[in-house]
């Protein structure tokens, strides 16, 4: 009976208990499902927030004027980029191919873009792939849009592209070099008259005469597309002086198609010359960049040309002695002021050798401006006392242009190459003149890096002008000397400027038919000279001692 009861207690003990513990998990339960209830309810809040978070950015993005999209290694655009892709690229990007979508027209940059990512996968190192992907092309041309592009790796296996129209911007950067070349074009045809009238009469006497004897000569069309190729090149040269805006790129174009037909040889015939070189199509931007200086000078500018000014005492003199000749008056020559006079008439025309020489520092500038280069101006010793006509010399003076834009794109160094070579950071151009024996010896100096021999000797070996073993044997000097044979260039890449291996040929070629001689001196390091020697002419011989007495007082 007593047991009964015990086991009954602890049986009704143990039912307490358990119900005890069934009571606090039922508790402990509540307060999780209270816990959890509330984590929910922060965690939809959280969603909300990060929501109207992704939705504010979105905006932000849509509304940043920028391109935003993201791809993977299969090159294939996510379906998230902000709206700003779709005006860029005129659809949506989504599922496109990037390298399609980017450069439709222009597989070679499809292929780097496709290469770049590949390898940029393959590349553990964060340094590295950023390097690699500043290959890419940076600039995307979209129908008339046009857009510069940044890639940026997010992991990976995701790269970013930002995109940004800058159609607006490029046009204005075109309107401002175009204005820029304009301002250039008067200021350089008002403040250096004499030789910009000069060249522009030799560019349309070229048109006018020189160009249909070229192209009616008996010469072969091999031997004639070289010389059309010189005085284009020179002429190109010649305009770009003065900054011209059509004229030269009209010219440059022409250059690229005579390189083409050079390659024909013998297949190369005269009419295919003819319809490349056309009088006409070349007068339609002369005359358009002439019309720039009519519009802002007047028409007089142009139709007055060069003019030869006189001081009122020479006016004067020069009445007095007209008046007397026509009343027929003995005039005594032995009188110094006559004789003086004379002399001065039969100068008008003149220009020293020094003021030739100085008149291209405005190349100069020019080439070192296109090139990023730094340069002190020219310095020519000398020539001050050797007084030529430019028309005796003119087409020698003309293919000079060649010499410095060459000393300038060939020969000096960047500043940073030149403070890492010990040398100032102004490359200097030096000139120096002087006359022995009724010929004037000319040296042109640069303070340059000097001519790569080296590309020099492969360019012979691959133009099949030398054999290898040839220009082993070959001096220094001796193999400089192929700088002046045609389309010889120790440059690899064409641009305006140089690379074509036509400048110096022409020099060679007008310096002969001026009855002188060149020679090209270079010193790795140190820099180049071209030595020339010219005859003076015996109707400038006088006068330049003339005209040297009156300078000294003499």
């Amino acid at each position: 009976m007593i047991i009964g009861s015990v086991y009954l207690i602890v049986i009704g003990l143990l039912a307490f208990g358990a119900n005890q513990r069934l009571r606090n998990t039922r508790i402990k339960l509540s307060e999780s499902h209270k816990a959890l209830a509330s984590t929910l309810d922060n965690l939809q809040i959280t969603q909300t927030q990060l929501e109207h978070a992704n939705q504010d950015f979105r905006r932000l993005l849509d509304n940043s004027g920028e391109g935003f999209l993201t791809f993977g290694p299969d090159l294939l655009i996510d379906t998230q980029y902000s709206l700003a892709c779709e005006t860029m690229l005129g659809r949506s990007p989504a599922g496109c191919h990037a390298a399609e979508l980017f450069f439709q027209n222009d597989p070679a940059k499809a292929d780097l873009l496709g290469t770049v990512i590949a390898a940029v996968l393959n590349e553990p190192d964060t340094d590295t792939r950023e390097s690699m992907l500043s290959l890419l092309p940076t600039e995307i041309t979209h129908a008339d849009v046009i857009l510069k592009a940044e890639y940026k790796a997010l992991d990976k296996q995701k790269f970013m592209v930002v995109l940004t129209d800058i159609t607006a911007e490029r046009h204005m950067a075109t309107l401002l070099s175009r204005e820029r070349r304009r301002l250039e074009l008067i200021v350089m045809a008002v403040s250096d008259s004499r030789n910009f009238f000069e060249t522009i009469h030799a560019f349309r006497e070229f048109l006018t005469t020189g160009l249909p004897r070229m192209l009616q000569s008996e010469q072969s069309p091999q031997l004639l597309v070289k010389e059309l190729y010189r005085e284009i090149h020179t002429y190109k040269g010649l305009l770009s002086q003065f900054s011209f805006p059509s004229t030269p790129k009209a010219l440059h174009e022409i250059e690229t198609q005579l390189a083409n037909l050079l390659s024909l040889g013998d297949a190369l015939s005269t009419s295919q010359l003819t319809q490349l070189v056309s009088a006409q199509a070349l007068l339609k931007p002369f005359d358009a960049d002439l019309a720039v200086l009519s519009d802002a000078l007047g028409e007089d500018f142009l139709r007055q040309g060069d003019s030869i000014v006189l001081s009122d005492a020479q006016a004067r003199q020069l009445e007095m002695l007209a008046i007397r000749l026509l009343r027929g008056e003995t005039v005594d020559t032995s009188v110094a002021e006559i004789r003086s006079l004379l002399h001065e008439i039969g100068t008008l025309r003149k220009v020293s050798f020094k003021d030739v020489l100085l008149g291209f520092d405005g190349v100069l500038k020019q080439a070192a401006q296109r090139t990023g280069k730094e340069l002190a101006p020219i310095e020519v010793n000398g020539g001050d006392d050797v007084w030529i006509d430019p028309n005796d010399y003119r087409p020698f003076l003309h293919s000079l242009v060649h010499v410095f834009r060459d000393a300038v794109a060939h020969g000096l160094e960047t500043p940073e190459e030149r403070w890492e070579a010990q040398k100032d950071d102004l490359g200097k151009i030096t000139c120096s003149v002087a006359v022995h024996d009724n010929t004037i010896h000319l040296c042109i100096a640069d303070d340059g890096a000097g001519i790569n021999l080296e590309n020099l000797r492969q360019s012979a070996v691959a133009k099949g002008i030398y054999s290898a073993d040839q220009v082993a044997q070959m001096s220094d000097d001796a193999l400089a000397q192929i700088i002046f044979m045609d389309n010889i260039s120790t440059q690899h890449k064409v641009s305006d400027l140089a690379g074509r291996g036509i400048g110096l040929a022409a020099v060679m070629s007008e310096t002969k038919n001026a009855g002188g001689e060149v020679l090209v001196k270079t010193v790795a390091g140190k820099g180049t000279q071209f030595l020339f020697t010219l005859p003076l002419l015996q109707d400038n011989v006088a006068e330049a001692k003339a005209k040297s007495k009156q300078i000294h007082g003499e």
